[in-house]
């Protein structure tokens, strides 16, 4: 028997562990039948998953076609009820939507398309909501305005707008106790649109009464019932009072609005203490409100002061 060298053995087949050790780290070439049935057990899996996910998109279609059915065919509008509304019948809002009971869908339905007719044929509708209601409920919620302002048009008959300038009724012999809009005589009125005009000045114009009436409403000011732009940028506005003051004001331009809306407050305020009837006039002098007794045509009746009870010698201002 050989003596083995230091720090080895043998093991049962008679390498060493060392050896063994070293060589177990090899990749043992894999024979061809292997490689094949490596290659087969990967299509395998591949065709699994195809089938999955076919059988995962077949079962979506199913229930998305059950769903469409059940839409279609299943949730039918057997009822449309109509809340909110004053100036039109039920019947009315339910022809003008186009919508049919017993045949249209409670979720297959453009329902935006049924809204906008509904305001286009009915001018006092200003919006318009849909709730279907399971089974086979249908409520259309509309929202009703009133209207703002009136136009006296080029042939002496009056048009009603809403405070977005859309049209509301036209051809009127006499005008509602309502704000009067002056400038705006040549425009073409088309119930359920808006104003509109070859005149260029024409939205300008009924952005400075937007402006307007905004601001006058964030000053707390109440009572105007002429706007009038027919020499506009320069405007000038009728105010009567609650017991029965009235003053011509004239405004001027739509600017410095914080302050000119301050001034005409506490000119109106102090005037109702002094006359029924006067101008109070932001034009004549630059920076200041003037008030007095002054005619339509602007011929002096009296003193005319500014807001503090100063006399103010407006035609040397003019001057």
């Amino acid at each position: 028997m050989q003596n083995e060298r230091p720090g080895t053995s043998r093991g049962n087949n008679g390498y060493s562990s060392r050896y063994n050790e070293a060589t177990s780290t090899v990749n043992i070439p894999k024979t061809e039948n292997e490689r094949i049935r490596a290659k087969s057990d990967k299509k395998q899996k591949k065709s699994k998953l195809r089938k999955k996910l076919m059988c995962l998109a077949i079962c979506f279609l199913l229930l998305a076609i059950v769903v469409f059915v059940s839409g279609k065919f299943v949730f039918i509008a057997r009822e449309i009820e109509v809340v909110g509304n004053t100036k039109y019948s039920a019947d009315e809002i339910r022809m003008a939507s186009g919508l049919t009971v017993g045949s249209d869908s409670l979720f297959f339905t453009n329902y935006e398309n049924a809204g906008e007719q509904i305001e286009r044929a009915l001018p006092y509708i200003r919006s318009v909501e849909f709730q279907p209601e399971l089974p086979d409920k249908l409520i259309i919620t509309v929202t009703e305005q009133e209207s703002v302002f009136t136009v006296k048009t080029s042939d002496n008959l009056y048009v009603l707008l809403d405070d977005n300038g859309k049209v509301l009724e036209t051809g009127l012999l006499s005008s509602p106790k309502i704000t009067i809009l002056l400038g705006f005589e040549d425009c073409e009125f088309k119930i359920g649109h808006k104003i509109t005009s070859d005149n260029e000045d024409v939205k300008e114009k009924w952005e400075a009464v937007q402006t307007l009436k905004q601001e006058l409403t964030n000053a707390g000011i109440d009572g105007i019932v002429i706007y009038d732009l027919r020499s506009y940028p320069s405007i000038v506005m009728n105010y009567q009072g609650s017991e029965e003051q009235k003053y011509e004001i004239r405004f001027g331009k739509i600017e410095n609005m914080q302050n000119k809306m301050a001034l005409l407050k506490d000119a109106i305020e102090k005037e109702s203490s002094v006359r029924q009837e006067g101008l109070i006039d932001f034009e004549s002098i630059d920076g200041k409100v003037v008030v007095g007794d002054v005619t339509h045509e602007t011929v002096t009746q009296a003193p005319v002061t500014d807001v503090n009870g100063n006399i103010v010698d407006t035609a040397g201002a003019a001057g």
